[in-house]
């Protein structure tokens, strides 16, 4: 069988007895079943997921594996394919029994619709990331390639041509590798890359580059005008890119130029197409990609959503084409962004080339379910890789293993808090192998208390301070997500779950990130949004995430030394004159009282953020203009409150300056020399005073043209923009946060000493500015750094300032989760109710300790997953692979340098140098 064979098979609508010469030609020694076997459904959900199970067929290979084939013939107008995956992969998972059905290749399909699916589900092995290692699975596995007349089988035609070579002595490792996301994952970053540096290089070359160089001319630095140039040139590509990329996921819906508002018959290479119908391919961008960003998507006053240039449409055949609005600031035009550009053709023909080879699939993968294709996370490694100054700012990705972890233990931790007060320990330890299991049983005890779950995750609010590509806020978006589908039927008052909605309040009402680069905040956008047009059979609007998913320097609240946190209130400000800003330094005249922001203003900051975000608000300007008049006002409120400082020491300098006695005929040389010395040190204060006036008025200025003009902000303004949940009694706070902060990268002695540390390393800061701003009491802080602040001196203070909290967790990783050279460990804490004490409890509370240094996070994948989600029924091992231990956490306080050790409680015995002795249930330390 050649490709072109294989193409015909896969590019078409599913048939059986094409798929059965597909499987003949790959295993010469199948054995087709003269009559198919039939699989009963197992449960209430196959039956309304499947009309027939059946398997027709099975092989045994050559290393004497046993591979089943099946088929899935799904109900018509049932839920769609993308929406069950789960569901698809429990449908046959149980027929996976390693010894005697190794693994099982299925086809889903529906009749009368054209995509189709085929899977390879194993219990017996994976690969690792370099697609080369076999180790046992101990939960089943499912990868699956789409098929069907508008998708790109380009990878699948591929890797199954390879796989006839080895139809005579096939293997399951050689099915395997045909499966290899991974392999797909760094063939698409590698392409990506280069296909980036062309663009950019091209830009940064071309007469082009006198465009981003005007943005600038006011830059009076050579050298750093230079810098930002290039620097805009790269965010330029990175965001061009990006919005290709997300329109390739629409494509896949259907919706990029249909006919009709049904939005079903789009062009599924609707970008390629335009491309190529146009007249002057050099000017591409310039003609046909601005006006489709920013006059068509980012349009919703279009007559029935008709995709026009210049009133006639781009396509030669004179239909005129449907292309949704998508709203959410995507295709928004930067400050930064000119429109005047041309590339070569050549370039931008072999980018949609690359583009259009890869299958795009829209709903991000799960670690146990992996479509073979380019997914939402892949925008993630784009940045990990992509964003060349990544690595000078600690910035590394976080493997999907450890987020999918980090995520279910801090809903778990939150929710055993929560519920503290109505569940027994039974019941918690219950809830808590729920919320970290497979979730395909339900237990009564989540059946009970099934209104109190659901609340308790309806009001959960989450924040990740260094958000990057968004992998830990998207990972609980979908856990959030997956538990309430789960426990809305069970409620007392069930009710329609509707997948759009409760996804989209999800976001609104749990979700928050902050990140110091601009390209990050913009990725985690794309997958938030990604992840809402998933769930959607027609296009609506997008929400705004400008408010939710921000740009600023999360460690700083102040800026050049100037305090910005505080909050407007019942102080006198500006005010909104005619569209202009009044200020406070005598530039408009007299000031206006303005009203308190700890009632109305603080509600109306609120209620406009919510309205900006909003999908359906259309004209967004004047929204924009009041919360931007509401942060100008606390910008200008936070200077006055200095200036203040400032004007009152030079007003007394002036008054004690006018106290000093007028020389006088009478007066002794000494005397005089008295008053002289006198006017003297006044006017030296009186100048220095006035100097800081001076720079004061100049860093407002400075200040105020980053808040107009500037793209990155050095600077967060937390207390204004999430003050409804960090100002309050004593719950304010967020519930979650979570995170893996940059680490490796120093900060400033003046940040070191704010947060009261000694380690300049930027990780520490952030572990201090979480428990200092933003935690609230009862909180659960997850963070994944380095693993130097368990026992080095100069993280001390850091260690004191955690042993104050309720640590639950420390587990050292393996160095290759970030590729790095030092190791990494994830942490667990909960911050007190009561005011920290220094005498240890009664009753201390165990810290579990876990070190799976050993245990690779990439290539010994079964083996880290089955031991980081059931660490407490392996507390006590230790082997030359790994080792869990529990122990008081007041143990610690043997030693006066607090070392948390990952070892055996033993060793605090050798370690002791204080004098103290420490009884635990099973041994005196002393």
């Amino acid at each position: 069988m050649t490709s072109q064979q294989i193409r015909q098979i896969l590019c078409q609508s599913y048939q059986p007895n094409n798929w059965k010469r597909l499987l003949n030609a790959l295993f010469p020694d199948r054995d087709f079943l003269s009559r198919p076997v039939e699989k009963d459904p197992q449960n209430l959900e196959q039956e309304k997921l499947a009309e027939r199970i059946a398997q027709f067929g099975e092989v045994r290979l050559a290393d004497n594996s046993q591979i089943g084939f099946y088929m899935v013939e799904l109900k018509a107008g049932g839920t769609s394919i993308a929406k069950n995956r789960v569901g698809l992969r429990n449908l046959i998972s149980r027929d996976v029994i390693p010894g005697i059905l190794d693994g099982i290749l299925v086809v889903y399909y529906i009749p009368g619709v054209s995509e189709w699916r085929m899977s390879f589900i194993s219990k017996q092995a994976y690969w690792d990331d370099e697609g080369n290692l076999l180790r046992e699975e101990t939960q089943p596995r499912r990868y699956t390639y789409v098929f069907g007349p508008e998708e790109s089988c380009n990878t699948a035609i591929e890797r199954f041509t390879i796989l006839l070579e080895h139809a005579q002595e096939m293997r399951i490792e050689h099915l395997l590798q045909a499966f290899s996301v991974e392999k797909i994952s760094g063939a698409f970053f590698d392409q990506y890359h280069h296909h980036f540096k062309t663009l950019a290089g091209y830009l940064e070359q071309s007469v082009h580059r006198a465009q981003f160089e005007a943005f600038f001319a006011e830059e009076p630095d050579p050298d750093e005008q230079t810098r930002k140039t290039d620097l805009a040139i790269r965010n330029f590509v990175k965001k061009l890119m990006g919005r290709l990329v997300f329109l390739h996921f629409l494509q896949k819906k259907g919706w990029m130029g249909a006919t009709d508002l049904n939005w079903r018959d789009g062009r599924r290479a609707f970008i390629n197409d335009l491309f190529n119908e146009c007249a002057e391919p050099d000017d591409f961008y310039r003609t046909i990609l601005t006006e489709l960003f920013f006059n068509t998507l980012n349009n919703a006053k279009r007559p029935e959503f008709d995709f026009l240039i210049k009133g006639t449409t781009p396509f030669a055949d004179g239909v005129v084409r449907k292309v949704p609005y998508l709203n959410g600031g995507l295709f928004e035009r930067d400050a930064h962004e000119p429109i005047e550009l041309a590339f070569k053709a050549t370039d931008f023909r072999a980018l949609l080339d690359f583009f259009g080879s890869y299958n795009f699939t829209i709903d991000e993968n799960l670690p146990a379910d992996q479509d073979i294709g380019v997914d939402p996370e892949m925008l993630g490694l784009i940045f990990e890789n992509l964003l060349e100054d990544n690595k000078d700012k600690g910035t590394f990705y976080t493997p999907k293993e450890v987020v999918h972890y980090m995520c279910r233990e801090s809903l778990s931790l939150y929710l055993r808090r929560k519920l503290q007060t109505i569940l027994s320990p039974g019941e918690m330890r219950t809830l808590d192998t729920f919320i970290k299991g497979d979730r395909n049983w339900i237990p009564e005890v989540v059946v009970q208390q099934a209104d109190a779950i659901y609340e308790a995750l309806d009001t959960v609010r989450i924040c990740d301070p260094a958000i990057g590509s968004g992998a830990f806020p998207m990972g609980l978006v979908l856990e959030l997500f997956d538990l309430k589908r789960k426990l809305s039927g069970l409620r007392a008052r069930p009710r329609d779950f509707n997948f759009h909605v409760e996804k989209l309040r999800i976001i609104r009402e749990n979700i928050y990130g902050v990140d110091i680069d601009k390209g990050a905040v913009d990725i985690a956008r794309l997958r938030f949004w990604l992840s809402l047009i998933v769930d959607e059979e027609k296009p609506s609007p997008l929400p705004n995430l400008d408010y939710k998913i921000m740009q600023g320097d999360s460690l700083t609240e102040s800026f050049e030394g100037i305090p910005l946190d505080n909050v407007l209130s019942q102080q006198k400000s500006v005010v909104l004159v005619e569209g202009r800003q009044m200020g406070i330094f005598g530039d408009s005249g007299a000031m206006q009282t303005k009203l308190d922001l700890s009632d109305q203003e603080r509600d109306n900051l609120k209620m406009l953020v919510n309205t900006y975000f909003d999908p359906t608000l259309f004209d967004k300007s004047k929204t924009r203009q009041r919360i931007d008049a509401i942060i100008h006002d606390n910008i200008e409120y936070n200077f006055e409150l200095t200036h203040k400082q400032i004007s009152r020491f030079i007003h007394e300098k002036e008054d004690e300056l006018t106290l000093v006695p007028a020389d006088s005929p009478r007066d002794s040389p000494a005397k005089l020399l008295q008053k002289a010395k006198s006017r003297e040190r006044i006017g030296r204060e009186l100048a220095k005073r006035q100097q800081e006036e001076r720079i004061l008025l100049a860093k407002r200025e400075k200040l105020l043209a980053l808040e107009q003009k500037a793209d990155e902000k050095p600077y967060f303004l937390w207390h204004l923009f999430f003050n409804e949940i960090l100002t309050g009694e004593a719950d304010a706070g967020f519930d979650i946060v979570i995170g893996n902060p940059p680490y490796g990268v120093k900060v400033s002695e003046e940040l070191t000493k704010h947060y009261g540390l000694q380690s300049k390393d930027s990780y520490g800061t952030f572990m201090s500015m979480a428990l200092r701003k933003l935690l609230r009491p009862d909180g659960v802080l997850c963070y994944i750094v380095s693993d130097t602040w368990l026992t080095i001196k100069s993280h001390l203070p850091l260690r004191k300032m955690l042993l104050e909290q309720q640590l639950h967790k420390v587990i050292r990783l393996h160095a290759d989760c970030f590729k790095a050279v030092v190791n990494s460990c994830i942490f667990t804490l909960t911050r007190p109710v009561l005011p920290p004490t220094k005498a240890p409890a009664p009753q201390p509370a165990e810290i579990i300790v876990a070190d799976l240094t050993n245990i690779s996070t990439r290539k010994d994948i079964p083996k880290f997953r089955e031991l980081i989600l059931n660490l407490e029924t392996f507390v006590g091992e230790a082997t030359p692979h790994y080792a869990v231990y529990t122990y008081p956490q007041s143990l610690i306080t043997t030693n006066s340098h607090l070392p948390i050790f990952v070892a055996s409680p033993k060793l605090f015995r050798l370690m002791n140098d204080t004098g103290l002795s420490h009884k635990t249930n099973s041994w005196v330390i002393n």
